[in-house]
């Protein structure tokens, strides 16, 4: 038995790598430099061949052709599309969106399939594929395919309910409603802890309806979400309010201040604090009267944009409050923006929407994207507890 020096013949190291093509894993020139190691030592330790040859001055470019041929189609966890496999191929890289949205998620693969999972019945998405070599070249984009997804998941539980603990968090939500619930096998709670760079998504399953979750760090705050499992597979997660691990109830925001965007539009800023998990902006709508409201989108930042404040954003009173899961502080001082000089009253649009977009809450927006990125090629394997 010899010893082959391999590494010595591979241009490869950590501030370079020449022979490689994604920084590790050997190209067609790292492949040549490997395979004549070996030949080296076969022949000086062996006798094997009369001479080793040299290295080629050229190889070959190594071929990307384009994904023949993608099919996109709504199945039961969601939308699967798949192609006939690439002779060859690293791997792929499919990117997807919502029709009529400007913005491509691209996602790398390694199989000839994709799963579009978490997402809710009706909306209409759009794929496409390419063959993948990294550094050794890639294909064209192939075909825009595109599918309606028509989900058997459940929805997520009702009333999520988070409480930090010293070192976890305490979960509990009342059981799922709905289309698709009468089969409920278990429920997935999923942490991530936002302040840890490069931190992957973790999660526990349980059969009943509450759940601690320990070994968590004191000091970070935690995004919490919690999906629903039946016998198709885990629908899109419900979240929760944020947890701060160790802390307890925060104290009130200062310095609120508020600039007018737009006539509809206003922006908000203020400081917060450490034992904060996020914010809440409560608005109070003095042209219609009433008191003051807040919905559940949480803030993990110390700034919000609000619009559609019709009919001017100067009827509108705004104050925030710091929560840490079901912990809530008092409110911060709050804030109007003087009224114009008189004009005509701006009317709402016909579509009649609320004076706050509709959106995904910043937190479940990103354990979303997390997921999609740190695992790509999942499907509907039970997560386990």
């Amino acid at each position: 038995m010899e010893l082959v020096d391999w590494a010595g013949a591979y241009d490869c190291g950590a501030a370079r790598c020449p022979a490689g093509y994604d920084g590790l894993h050997p190209n067609a020139r790292g492949e040549f430099q490997i395979a004549r190691a070996f030949a080296l030592t076969l022949h000086q330790r062996f006798g094997i061949g009369t001479h080793v040859p040299d290295l080629p001055a050229s190889v070959p470019a190594r071929p990307a052709p384009a994904v023949p041929g993608p099919v996109a189609e709504s199945v039961p966890t969601g939308i699967k599309v798949t192609w006939r496999p690439v002779l060859g191929a690293r791997g792929y890289t499919v990117r997807s969106r919502l029709v009529g949205s400007g913005t491509w998620q691209e996602i790398p693969v390694s199989t000839n399939r994709f799963d579009t999972t978490w997402t809710a019945d009706g909306l209409h998405w759009e794929y496409q594929v390419r063959t993948d070599n990294a550094d050794d070249g890639r294909s064209e984009w192939s075909a825009t395919v595109s599918a309606v997804a028509h989900p058997k998941t459940a929805a997520p539980p009702e009333k999520i309910v988070t409480r930090a603990t010293a070192t976890g968090v305490d979960v509990s939500w009342q059981p799922a409603k709905g289309p698709y619930s009468e089969h409920v096998d278990r429920y997935e709670v999923i942490t991530w802890d936002r302040d840890s760079p490069g931190a992957f998504l973790e999660s526990k399953a349980v059969r009943g309806t509450s759940l601690h979750v320990g070994g968590l760090e004191p000091g970070h705050r935690y995004l919490v979400a919690v999906a629903t499992w039946n016998d198709v597979g885990g629908g899109l997660p419900g979240g929760a309010r944020p947890v701060n691990i160790g802390a307890g109830t925060p104290p009130a925001p200062t310095d609120l201040t508020i600039r007018s965007v737009d006539p509809v539009s206003a922006h908000l800023n203020w400081k917060g604090s450490k034992e904060a998990a996020g914010y809440r902006v409560w608005v109070r709508d003095n042209y219609t009267g009433g008191g003051f409201s807040a919905d559940e989108y949480i803030s993990e930042t110390t700034d919000r944009g609000i619009t559609f404040l019709f009919p001017g954003n100067w009827n509108f009173d705004f104050c925030v409050t710091a929560v840490n899961g079901s912990l809530e502080s008092g409110r911060s001082n709050c804030v109007a923006l003087q009224k114009p000089p008189p004009t005509d009253l701006i009317e709402p649009p016909s579509t009649g929407k609320p004076k706050e977009a509709a959106e995904l809450s910043p937190g479940l927006e990103k354990l979303m994207r997390l997921r999609a990125q740190s695992d790509p090629d999942a499907t509907a394997a039970l997560p386990t507890g």
